[in-house]
């Protein structure tokens, strides 16, 4: 079963999270890691998202971004 659509509000902060299967890491390395904080500064920039935080440990990685104006 499909999951329903996110409800888009603006000024909404949204909490965005990415883990390992059985506790395994999401990232090769550093430079791994290092490539993901440059894309999601790159696309922050990009779509006007600002990035009230991001951590990043080895097996779970966290983002949150403010959605300004809705698609």
């Amino acid at each position: 079963m499909a999951r329903p659509l996110r409800v888009e509000l603006k000024d909404a902060v949204y909490h965005l999270r990415a883990r390992g299967p059985e506790k395994r890491a999401v990232f090769r390395d550093e430079q791994d890691r290092g490539r993901l904080v440059k894309l999601l500064a790159r696309s922050c920039a990009r779509y006007q998202v600002p990035a009230l935080g991001c951590v990043s440990a080895s097996n779970i990685f966290t983002y949150s971004p403010r959605l300004i104006d809705p698609i």
